[in-house]
């Protein structure tokens, strides 16, 4: 392939790859539906969201949640460490919600090694919702609940913001030639 072809392609994915959190709606929240009670995601994909997670939030909007994704799915714990609010922890595999941990409350102790875990369950998700949540929508283990698949994508644009520095020099060799 002559070097013409190269940086044509190359030029193309990156030019894709930048645009494309404008050309999708709704990039900043992706979406859940369980039953008929649609839900606001917010993404915990990186390991840096998924250790602070909801930490020292005050409140959240009913119909809003954190959702934490851990591919290839993985047996995971959660702890209430410096989280403010009460929480229903889902644990989901397969579009699926394996285990409810109802109105998990916030951990006050200042030792972190104090404060219980919650979890020891493989799962591919986990959906953080205010706690009583599922009580008062009527969720439950076993529920399916339907994820809007752009998330997916963002997680893949947070990993092209963490490798495009080093991708720099090859786009400065490209545009130099």
């Amino acid at each position: 392939m002559n070097k013409s072809r190269l940086r044509f392609r190359l030029a193309t994915l990156v030019v894709l790859v930048s645009i494309t959190p404008f050309a999708i709606p709704n990039w900043r929240t992706p979406t859940a539906k369980i039953g008929e009670q649609a839900l606001s995601l917010e993404l915990a994909s990186s390991w840096d969201k998924q250790k602070k997670g909801l930490m020292f939030r005050k409140s959240m909007p009913e119909n809003h949640g954190m959702l934490f994704l851990f591919s290839p799915p993985r047996t995971v714990n959660f702890w209430m460490y410096h989280t403010l609010i009460p929480l229903d922890i889902l644990f989901i595999e397969n579009d699926k919600i394996v285990k409810v941990f109802h109105n998990v409350p916030p951990c006050t102790s200042e030792v972190a090694t104090d404060c219980p875990r919650y979890g020891g369950i493989k799962a591919s998700e986990v959906l953080e919702l205010n706690g009583g949540y599922a009580v008062r929508h009527h969720v439950g283990e076993g529920d399916s609940i339907k994820f809007d698949r752009w998330f997916r994508l963002a997680s893949f644009a947070e990993l092209y913001e963490k490798v495009k520095n080093p991708l720099r020099p090859l786009i400065k060799l490209i545009r130099s030639k």
